[in-house]
């Protein structure tokens, strides 16, 4: 019997369904209140939705054009057609495409809840505390208030269905189910390319599970294929990016003295996020180092070498297989080729959480046993306590997530806060300014254009400042 395999009693179908729909409803519940937000128009949902020509008439040229024609230098047909399909149900309402983003992560939770539960991660009880850990954390704000981030919540759902399906296939061979979970991961990859490493984790679970034999190599070369291919188009798509640093080149010197060194503190960051959730911003504006001797780079390099080996080769194969979903998922996103100006972001901890969230679970049915064994203490009662720690953990996460999904209400909440956050960034600026400006404050508006201008002198912001009124004239 494959180790990763449930057999708790407590994973009968009636108590999992009950434990799903709690998990779903509370997940739903908690971001209900997005339908009520507005477009983020001037951090992508214009480009996406608002203010995208094809969705305005879905005939079928318009219709081809989403399934065909790369957006904002991003090849994501299925994303668009999810916003295609909001269209037709909600007109241009953003309260619909708010509610499918918040469905879609009600059923991703879901989702991992399952995975959780088929891979034997501890009882059901603790398995339902960790998808609430993951379906309420405000890390997560963000993939899901931003209409924008669709293709996070779409990528997950359908990788997760395509887990699912992938082991059930291993347990009862079936043509019929393997073709079922490609399709789903052509599905994912085409939501977003985040997710290319998919095949990685699917060869590490076959491992772990005692399946992987001559026979895997055939089932995971045909998941392989379409993410070499998305690999290939979106570097296609982004090569002008890549060209435009000519002057810069992307070389060695740039990668070792400059991208690596921040990356190895950020990469710390990122968990702190997940682990003390303050201070979390739409736009990061973090820390650059220009070296390995700096003691700060030294130290979190070294500490992020240890933690990855004794992740891997010094735990056991649910740790194992854990940590490699955590970095196939991360990977994308930790700039080995930079490829993107954000370093940084909530929404690229969405897949990659829950690989912590599982290892965490693991670490607290060991704690549990181990309290059992050591104090005194019934089984049980040991896995009562520190289940009802992570169910206490989950409530608070709940708290801080209903504040900070606040934020994303409208464009003016979300860059006053963030250009608070970040005053010396760029972009947090030059898109307050263009909300003063709609708004017809044209004297704020000039600020934060001259702000954005110290940052980085360039002629979008002079041509903005040009059509401003001339001072004390206009302002409403």
């Amino acid at each position: 019997m494959p180790e990763h395999r449930a057999s708790s009693p407590g994973d009968r179908p009636a108590r999992l369904f009950l434990a799903a729909a709690a998990v779903f409803l509370i997940a739903a519940s908690l971001y209900a209140k997005t339908v009520t937000f507005e477009f983020q128009t001037e951090w992508d949902d214009g480009g996406y939705v608002e203010n995208n020509p094809k969705l305005v008439d879905l005939d079928l040229g318009n219709l081809t054009a989403l399934l065909t024609e790369p957006v904002m230098k991003t090849y994501h047909p299925v994303q668009m057609l999810s916003y295609a399909f909001d269209r037709m149900i909600w007109g241009m309402d953003p309260a619909g495409f708010h509610l499918t983003n918040v469905i879609l992560h009600a059923l991703n939770s879901v989702l991992f809840l399952l995975v959780l539960s088929r891979l034997g991660v501890g009882r059901l009880l603790l398995l339902v505390a960790g998808a609430l850990l993951f379906a309420v954390h405000p890390v997560h704000s963000e993939a899901v208030s931003w209409i924008a981030e669709r293709k996070t919540l779409l990528a997950a759902f359908f990788v997760l269905l395509s887990f699912l399906l992938y082991a059930r296939h291993l347990e009862r061979p079936s043509q019929r189910v393997l073709i079922a979970s490609l399709t789903c991961f052509l599905l994912a990859v085409f939501s977003k390319p985040s997710v290319i490493g998919f095949p990685i984790v699917l060869a590490v679970h076959e491992y772990t599970s005692g399946t992987l034999a001559r026979s895997s190599l055939f089932r995971l070369a045909l998941f392989a294929i379409p993410s070499v291919a998305q690999f290939l188009i979106t570097l296609q798509l982004n090569r002008n990016w890549l060209d435009a640093t000519a002057t810069n080149p992307v070389d060695l010197d740039l990668l070792l003295g400059t991208v690596y060194p921040t990356m190895s503190v950020v990469y710390w960051k990122y968990g702190l996020s997940l682990f003390w959730p303050a201070g979390l911003n739409a736009y990061y504006d973090p820390t650059r180092y220009t070296g390995f001797d700096d003691p700060v780079v030294l130290i979190a390099t070294i500490a992020l070498a240890v933690v990855i080996l004794v992740a891997l080769f010094g735990c056991g194969r649910r740790v194992r297989f854990w940590s490699v979903w955590t970095i196939a998922f991360f990977l994308p996103y930790a700039q080995i080729i930079p490829h993107n100006a954000i370093i940084m972001a909530d929404r690229y901890l969405y897949l990659p959480s829950m690989g912590i969230v599982a290892i965490l679970l693991l670490g607290l049915r060991h704690l549990a046993s181990a309290m059992g064994g050591t104090i005194g203490h019934r089984a049980e009662s040991s896995h009562t306590l520190v289940t009802s720690c992570a169910l206490g953990i989950a409530l608070l996460l709940a708290s801080l997530t209903w504040s900070r999904t606040e934020v994303w209400r409208d464009e003016s909440s979300l860059w006053q806060r963030t250009a608070t956050q970040s005053p010396n960034a760029y972009i947090p600026r030059l898109n307050l300014g263009v909300v003063y400006h709609k708004r017809g404050a044209y004297e704020a508006a000039r600020r934060e254009y001259l702000a954005a201008f110290r940052l980085w002198p360039n002629d979008q912001v002079r041509r903005l400042l040009r059509t401003l009124p001339e001072r004390g004239q206009g302002d409403r």
